[in-house]
């Protein structure tokens, strides 16, 4: 959970969520991209994504270093 909560935090800038009308479609604006991302699994208005969801729009991937892309790292806290 904590790793999720990260990630929101670390991707907060440049990162736009907008709700479609249909409620249940959610969608990451990263890059000037749309990207329609899994639905949460509890109703909530906060943005849960999951590792797939975030590479996929954000071209952001979970290593051992932390979350990269490319060359850039973000390390993760251990607990």
């Amino acid at each position: 959970m904590i790793r999720y909560l990260v990630l929101l935090a670390i991707f907060t800038t440049g990162v736009g969520i907008v709700r479609a009308a249909d409620q249940n479609s959610r969608f990451v604006i990263y890059d000037g991209v749309a990207t329609q991302v899994s639905e949460s699994p509890n109703s909530s208005n906060d943005l849960w994504i999951t590792t797939n969801d975030l590479a996929r729009a954000t071209r952001f991937v979970i290593k051992p270093q932390g979350v990269c892309r490319d060359e850039l790292c973000f390390p993760l806290p251990k607990k």
